[in-house]
């Protein structure tokens, strides 16, 4: 199954909804689901729409004109994005490991349609490492733990390369390589 995601955001008038649904019907999409939000603050519209792209009766660019067209005519912009391409996610865990472990088991069990790069947390997992699940894993612990181990390498190294050198009679002789 070929979907589609549609993203649109225009300042907020009646008859939107309408619009983009007749649009994508006219092309023969299914529409599977849609979610929209409008801001009364700031009369501004947002939606989201995701459709199958199988049964369309025309080619996708004559698609992207009709919505850019309609866009246009309500003074919107949009996106299309197609789910042939999967996206690459970092997931960053500042509090609760117990939300990583929902998202990472959400993924292999094929909810999350995404690519898993990495994922990072600024907590001790309690839990089995995402490591164990073939994810790329890092904590800002053992972040800081390397950051001070490196520092520390290098503190040792310029006091010992301090301590070798020696200055006698107003030259500088050094046992550490320049």
């Amino acid at each position: 199954m070929t979907i589609a995601t549609l993203l649109v955001s225009g300042p907020d008038r009646p008859g939107l909804v309408a619009a983009l649904a007749q649009v994508l019907y006219g092309h023969g999409a299914n529409i599977l689901d849609a979610d929209q939000h409008s801001d009364p603050e700031a009369s501004w519209f947002f939606q989201r729409i995701r459709f199958d792209q199988r049964e369309l009766r025309t080619d996708a660019t004559s698609l992207r004109h009709a919505i850019a067209e309609v866009s246009e005519r309500l003074g919107m912009t949009w996106r299309l994005e197609s789910s042939a391409r999967r996206k690459k996610v970092a997931i960053f865990v500042s509090k609760y490991d117990h939300c990583l472990f929902d998202l990472l088991w959400r993924h292999r069990a094929g909810e999350l349609d995404c690519d898993v790069a990495r994922s990072s947390a600024t907590i001790r997992i309690s839990a089995p490492s995402p490591r164990s699940s073939g994810f790329r894993s890092t904590s800002s612990r053992s972040r800081r733990r390397r950051r001070r181990r490196k520092r520390r390498r290098s503190s040792r190294s310029w006091q010992s390369t301090a301590s070798s050198s020696s200055y006698s009679r107003g030259t500088c002789r050094s046992s550490a390589p320049i």
